[in-house]
């Protein structure tokens, strides 16, 4: 049995999406993100209905968005790039734009997803 374990253990192969490194793969991963947990909260509690589901999902990815600000952010700063409310402002934006995608494809509009982060 342990040695079954071990075995599945050593072919896990992560999601490529599951370690961003870059802005852009982490704007990638937030996206997976959503989509993921959308999946996962709907198998589990399918009748509480589509976009209740992609709430939750925004929720359950607070802790990503807040990784693909503060790797935005990072990003801008290291390249010299703008000052600090512009760095924000782009992160804000870019972030933004994949929850309007994300509530696209499930026939919402982003402002029905509720904050995108704890802090608004």
């Amino acid at each position: 049995m342990i040695l079954l374990a071990l075995a599945l253990a050593a072919d896990y192969q992560p999601h490529p999406r599951e370690h961003p490194q870059s802005a852009i793969t982490w704007l990638d991963h937030y996206d997976y993100c959503l989509e993921a947990n959308h999946a996962a909260v709907l198998k589990e509690e399918r009748e509480n209905g589509d976009q209740w589901a992609a709430k939750r999902a925004v929720i359950r990815c607070w802790p990503v968005e807040a990784g693909v600000r503060g790797r935005i952010v990072d990003e801008l700063s290291n390249n010299h790039e703008k000052n600090a409310a512009e760095r924000h402002d782009i992160a804000n934006r870019l972030i933004w734009m994949v929850a309007t995608a994300f509530a696209t494809r499930h026939n919402m509009k982003v402002s029905d997803l509720g904050p995108l982060s704890p802090e608004n």
